[in-house]
């Protein structure tokens, strides 16, 4: 199906290998409120489909309640790519390409994108662009 051809992810591997989503929820819910901070590149989209999970397993959605930076919306200005209305959000390759002259392999890998974010994240910061 199409999310198995962006992640990699069959629906069999994750019944095999994956968590309870229940268990996964509640335990995120509880890092969340320790964080300082979320960071994720897009976080709108996290937030609806993670909100979402929370409040169909009826857990409290802690997402809103704590700091939040978004790779994507926080680069724009500094990648400056051509869009349709000015820039356009960058994707976190070209993100990855625009902070370190490099891709990185494996887009759409949850690991991998998330070491790639936080890559990013604080090369933002060093820059001063966050």
């Amino acid at each position: 199906d199409d999310a198995t051809r962006v992640h990699g992810i069959s629906t069999e591997y994750a019944m095999d290998k994956g968590q309870d989503l229940d268990f996964v929820l509640k335990l995120f819910a509880e890092q969340i409120e320790t964080a300082g901070m979320l960071v994720a590149h897009n976080m709108s989209f996290d937030e609806k489909i993670v909100g979402a999970e929370f409040i169909r397993k009826n857990i409290p959605n802690k997402l809103f309640q704590t700091n939040r930076i978004c790779t994507m919306k926080e680069s724009t200005d500094y990648c400056q790519i051509p869009g349709h209305y000015g820039y356009k959000w960058p994707k976190l390759s070209e993100l990855h390409i625009e902070l370190f002259g490099e891709d990185f392999e494996e887009a759409h890998n949850a690991a991998i994108d998330i070491n790639a974010t936080a890559k990013c994240f604080w090369k933002m910061k060093e820059l001063e662009i966050i």
